[in-house]
């Protein structure tokens, strides 16, 4: 989490990952799922990447990071007795309060410095604004450009802060006012902050895995922390599971119980 914000408040760190052990010996991730009845197999089949899912904490500010155990069968998995390791560690995801505080922080404030001014490429003597439209094309351009804001029509001062990328996937810069629509392909037309408040809800735990995914992969974390380990699934793969659990039997409220339980226990 880079938070070397002037303008915010919130006093806000991020803490290093800490890489989980994924598989110990006789309980895969898959066996360890399927055994203690979280979701089905094709739809714990169908998030395919992230190496340990949910090896990152993702936190702005100090809040519980530990995941309770669900389940007599969780319980017995992922505890220790005689010595002995535990047959399946459990991988963290960041909590709904804390992807909130990154949405809001860093998506909708930080990430957005550059974004928020109306900027011109100069050729000659003519200056043409940068199309938003496309939020990807826009910040091929800016990040490869000499960018210049105006102040009137013969005034074009020259951009001289630092270029930040916005928090996207594909052409759409996700902010609060992202219609889950408009990102998973179906579904409601709540944006991604009404989601994320509501309770228990499949929108609430996708949305919050689907910035946690964006944000591990963003260039300022990056930075920051390096290659680490990518923990949660590619946003592309939430995607596809919400797809694909829309044509299976039961299958939302399998993936809802799925990301419930990397997400909360």
């Amino acid at each position: 989490m880079n938070q070397h914000h002037d303008t915010q408040t919130t006093d806000v760190t991020a803490t290093p990952a800490v890489l989980p052990q994924e598989q110990a010996p006789g309980l895969s991730r898959r066996k360890f799922l399927t055994r203690a009845g979280v979701g089905s197999l094709p739809v714990i089949m169908s998030i395919k990447s992230g190496s340990a899912w949910g090896c990152v904490d993702l936190k702005c500010t100090p809040g519980e990071t530990s995941l309770s155990n669900s389940g007599s069968a969780v319980a017995s998995a992922t505890s220790t007795s005689d010595g002995k390791p535990a047959a399946y560690k459990k991988p963290k995801w960041s909590t709904i309060k804390i992807i909130k505080d990154v949405f809001s922080v860093d998506f909708n404030s930080y990430l957005l410095e550059t974004y928020q001014y109306t900027l011109y490429t100069k050729s000659g003597s003519k200056y043409t604004e940068i199309s938003k439209s496309n939020c990807k094309s826009w910040w091929t351009t800016v990040k490869a450009s000499t960018c210049y804001t105006k102040k009137s029509s013969s005034n074009y001062p020259r951009y001289t802060g630092t270029k930040r990328e916005p928090g996207m996937f594909g052409t759409k810069v996700l902010i609060n006012s992202t219609k889950f629509s408009e990102i998973f392909g179906t579904g409601t037309t709540a944006n991604f902050l009404t989601c994320l408040s509501m309770n228990d809800s499949l929108e609430q735990y996708l949305v919050a895995a689907f910035i946690g995914a964006v944000w591990e992969r963003h260039t300022e974390y990056r930075n920051q922390y390096g290659s680490r380990e990518l923990c949660y699934p590619a946003p592309q793969d939430l995607i596809d599971a919400y797809q694909d659990a829309l044509n299976r039997d039961n299958g939302l409220e399998d993936l809802r119980t799925l990301l419930k339980f990397y997400t909360i226990g």
